[in-house]
């Protein structure tokens, strides 16, 4: 059985796109082979293998069968894992062969039998072999389709995969193609795809994912594991804006791209001197800003309909935000900001500096001690000024996906850390509310609409009775990842008192008055 570890940059390539790429240089002049590959995926129904982090496969290339067994990617774009292969005789798997692999701890003999087929992908693969030196880059263009018993895909997907030599030469390739061919990060594996599709769920808009991470990480490595799974968010919903514009998929895109921005700033003191995190900063605003005017309108169409307005002008405008969205997306500067993001991740210099080496759990303690120093230094919410509560509001939400990056490794005491998130998604969420109804009547004004009824007064005067309440129970709890934390007098005794109430209206599920769910 062979073992080795991949580290390949995987890209999408639209359909229209493929033959310009064989056209470029170095592919162009490079030799090449052709090949047709036949793939089985395999799982249990319950998707055990998935759930424990391994993908099973058997591949078919000419006469040779080969069985792989691969742990769980890294995020999007660069796949980095293990994989252990073994020859096989049949296009079934082979499961003494894979529990010799580290898939043995949940190959028990009741999963054994729950084995089957998940999913079969034809692929026809064109292979250049490409070097410089000590640098070998093995590049592959697969131009295929996923067949389950109830659907058909077809995808085209670039791979670099680094057999030899430097990082370096890894990303200079994929940059080089890049300025030729539009290329995008791709956020799922060939296994990963089989399995959405034969699940159903390709289509569907995703929430960001649990990030795990250790206390002795480096903060370099901490900080690529986060903006990593923000960029696998954010290119999954992607796909699903551009191709139907599906309002919750743009507000997981905007929540994508502020969780990625929250995290430049969490890491900011380590990144601060690099020239690159500056230049991609301002790219991540620009991007931000555009899919916010989209969302604002989105926010305010609903709220229309909620009060059985109709405005065919802001409808249109809604349209041309989205196509600004879409052009976006398919910009130059976008594409390129995403391959230069994921290059400076992993070979830029700021990995190299002191800052960066020092152990991720002691470097997030102190980060999240003074943002929360920041935060919980308010007296009255509901008397701050419409601009000073926006602002407030945007350090909740970098306060809040900074303690979502960093759970794993700052778990706290259990009993206080779901009430004190649970606090903190409700100030958010009346926050934001609020926040939705000072955009509405800018929007209202600025279209000339009728700002009578638009807004329910009575509604907004309760949710700025609440937030003081919420955030008094917020400042209560204090900061659960610290138990010997000392807490305010008054807090503590807002706390007290308000367990005694019934729970607000607000705090039950359903609809918000007048924006989306905070994120």
């Amino acid at each position: 059985m062979t073992m080795h570890r991949e580290i390949e940059l995987k890209l999408e390539v639209a359909p229209e796109d493929a033959e310009r790429l064989r056209r470029i240089p170095p592919l162009a002049s490079a030799s090449h082979a052709e090949q047709h590959q036949h793939s089985i995926y395999f799982d249990t129904p319950r998707r055990k293998l998935q759930k424990a982090g391994f993908m099973l496969r058997v591949r078919q290339s000419g006469e040779s069968m080969v069985q792989t067994v691969k742990s769980a990617p890294s995020g999007a774009g660069l796949f980095e894992r293990d994989e252990w292969e073994v020859p096989v005789q049949a296009m079934a798997p082979d499961l003494d062969a894979a529990s010799r692999t580290p898939l043995a701890k949940v190959l028990t003999p009741k999963l054994q039998d729950q084995i089957e087929q998940l999913a079969a992908i034809e692929v026809e693969r064109t292979t250049w072999a490409v070097g410089n030196g000590d640098d070998r880059i093995e590049v592959t263009f697969d131009e295929g389709e996923v067949s389950t018993n109830e659907a058909r895909r077809s995808f085209n997907e670039l791979e670099l995969e680094l057999k030899g030599g430097s990082r370096k030469a890894l990303f200079g390739l994929c940059e080089q193609l890049g300025a030729r061919v539009p290329l995008r990060l791709s956020v799922l594996s060939k296994a990963d795809r089989a399995l959405a599709i034969a699940d159903g769920t390709v289509d569907q808009v995703k929430k960001a994912q649990r990030i795990d991470l250790t206390e002795d990480m480096s903060v370099a490595e901490g900080f690529t594991a986060i903006v990593m799974s923000c960029l696998q968010h954010f290119r999954w919903n992607e796909r699903i804006v551009a191709k139907g514009r599906d309002p919750e998929a743009l507000h997981q895109l905007r929540v994508a791209m502020r969780r990625l921005r929250s995290a430049f700033g969490l890491f900011r003191p380590v990144l601060r001197q690099s020239r690159r995190f500056r230049l991609l900063s301002k790219d991540l605003r620009w991007a931000s800003r555009t899919l916010g005017e989209a969302r604002n309108l989105d926010v305010f169409l609903m709220l229309l309909e909620r009060r059985s307005m109709d405005d065919e002008q802001v409808k249109r405008q809604r349209e041309e935000s989205y196509d600004r969205v879409v052009a976006m997306l398919d910009s130059p500067r976008f594409l390129g900001m995403m391959l230069n993001l994921v290059r400076w991740l992993f070979i830029g210099k700021w990995r190299e500096r002191a800052p960066s080496q020092l152990p991720l759990g002691s470097f997030a303690a102190r980060r999240l001690q003074k943002d929360w120093a920041r935060l919980a230094g308010e007296r009255s919410l509901s008397k701050m000024r419409e601009k000073q509560r926006h602002q407030f509001r945007l350090r909740t939400k970098k306060f809040r996906y900074a303690l979502e990056f960093l759970r794993s490794i700052n778990p706290g005491a259990k009993h206080d850390a779901k009430p004190f998130h649970a606090a903190l998604e409700a100030l958010q969420d009346e926050l934001g509310q609020l926040n939705d109804m000072v955009i509405a009547k800018r929007l209202a004004a600025a279209g000339g609409i009728p700002a009578d009824g638009l807004i329910d007064e009575g509604a907004r005067a309760g949710m700025l009775e609440r937030i003081d309440r919420r955030y008094a129970e917020l400042l209560a709890i204090g900061p659960y990842w610290r138990p010997n934390a000392p807490r305010r007098p008054e807090a503590a005794a807002a706390r007290r008192q308000d367990a005694t109430k019934p729970p607000a209206a607000s705090r039950r599920r359903g609809p918000r008055s007048a924006g989306s769910a905070p994120g």
